[in-house]
């Protein structure tokens, strides 16, 4: 696989839905994960040509 066709999408603080300590974050998770979703579904769409919007 060529470097140019290698993305990395994350989403942070996923586990602050399960761990009380990280309870504050959750906001930030949600929001964070949100972001990973489109932004996986926009490289998934690009790579097979399908418009999205």
């Amino acid at each position: 696989m060529s470097p140019d066709n290698l993305f990395f999408v994350t989403a942070e603080m996923t586990l602050a839905n399960l761990v009380r300590h990280l309870a504050g974050f959750r906001p930030l998770a949600a929001s964070s994960l949100a972001t990973a979703r489109t932004e996986a579904t926009a490289l998934a769409t690009d790579a097979i040509g399908v418009a999205h919007s």
